[in-house]
């Protein structure tokens, strides 16, 4: 009986999944990534190209917040070394919601707690594409004539999805989303 139980749940589950086995229609791709020493700093400025599945759009209309990170990293290159020297390792976490209340997406930076609305879609979804100017190291951290690589990567996380729909979006396409590492190496 139990084995019967098992392929039972199993088919379910096959079922539940086959829908999203098809070819997703969402992607993300890096599309500018430029690093610069200003005011004694040295800053990144960032974009990409960002397309989200159906399911995801369906999930903002039905009050489901969707989070995604930009992982960005600064490293010093080391010829001697079989690792480079991590000067900057993080994550900036931004989530895009409907806010039925007002009828206006936003997007929420926990970072500095501030929220953002907009009318459309279509500028909530630039906003989210787009790294104005963040400010990494100070300058003093940088050695000129030094190779020091930046790279940086922007993905959707489906941990943050609600329990519900958390499996399906581990194992879907269409909740699949994320860029491939873009690195630039540079001298200050």
């Amino acid at each position: 009986m139990t084995k019967i139980r098992r392929n039972l749940a199993l088919f379910i589950a096959f079922l539940w999944l086959a829908p999203s086995i098809n070819a997703a229609d969402n992607y993300a791709n890096i599309t500018q990534h430029e690093v610069f020493l200003e005011n004694n700093y040295l800053r990144l400025q960032a974009e990409t190209k960002i397309s989200l599945s159906d399911e995801m759009l369906d999930a903002l209309k039905h009050n489901i917040p969707l989070t995604f990170i930009w992982k960005i990293k600064i490293e010093k290159n080391r010829s001697w070394y079989i690792w480079d020297k991590d000067l900057y390792d993080r994550e900036l976490t931004r989530k895009l919601f409907l806010s039925r209340s007002i009828g206006m997406y936003a997007l929420h930076n926990p970072d500095n707690k501030k929220t953002v609305y907009y009318r459309q879609f279509a500028d909530a979804l630039k906003a989210l594409a787009r790294i104005d100017i963040v400010n990494l190291v100070t300058a003093d951290k940088l050695r000129k004539g030094d190779l020091y690589t930046s790279s940086i990567k922007f993905e959707f996380k489906p941990s943050s999805l609600p329990a519900a729909i958390y499996l399906k979006g581990m194992f879907s396409k269409n909740w699949k989303l994320e860029s491939n590492w873009y690195l630039k190496r540079f001298n200050p």
